[in-house]
């Protein structure tokens, strides 16, 4: 893993324009400058929607059990989530801890159905910002000091392997929440 590790990190090595991108996020978010971050990436679209589904859904409510125990462990208080569920926030129980700061962009476009709808929509899509904004998610994601996901998807195992690269995260460590423990 850490060979993976030092390439991903050398694919995704932002240029100057995607680090500027990175940084106005950031400070867009409120993102803290030295207490630890807790990155959350949900799944959804075509990887749990659609003839094509390989994944069970897994709601809101069950990241937040393991964000939880982050912050119960370890003293965390804010919560990146990166996702491309419109309607993330509004799931019922969504159950985000009272005393987390959460650190999440609600005026984000999101692709509503992943591969599917691109396909069908391909003229009216914007390449490049959701490129950029892929790019960013994944990059703050690996910044997180800890990642709770499914490594199964390229976001999650991505930014897992990129984080490792920064000497941050380690895949399948204490600092991992797998929701597909299998996937380590």
């Amino acid at each position: 893993a850490w060979i993976m590790s030092q390439i991903m990190r050398y694919l995704f090595k932002p240029n100057a324009f995607m680090k500027a991108v990175i940084e106005r996020h950031k400070k867009e978010l409120g993102w803290p400058a030295v207490a630890p971050v807790i990155g959350i990436h949900v799944r959804r679209g075509d990887k749990v929607h659609g003839p094509k589904a390989e994944a069970k859904p897994h709601h809101l409510s069950e990241y937040m059990q393991h964000a939880d125990r982050f912050m119960r462990s370890h003293g965390a208080r804010h919560i990146y989530i990166s996702t491309d569920e419109p309607n993330l926030l509004d799931e019922e129980g969504a159950a985000v801890p009272k005393s987390a700061a959460l650190l999440f962009d609600r005026r984000e476009y999101r692709v509503p159905e992943g591969s599917g709808w691109l396909a069908s929509n391909h003229k009216s899509f914007n390449r490049t910002a959701e490129a950029t904004n892929a790019i960013r998610n994944i990059w703050l994601l690996s910044h997180c000091d800890f990642f709770v996901g499914t490594i199964s998807s390229f976001f999650g195992r991505a930014s897992v392997l990129i984080g490792t690269g920064h000497g941050i995260l380690e895949v399948c460590s204490n600092a991992v929440s797998a929701l597909c423990p299998q996937c380590c």
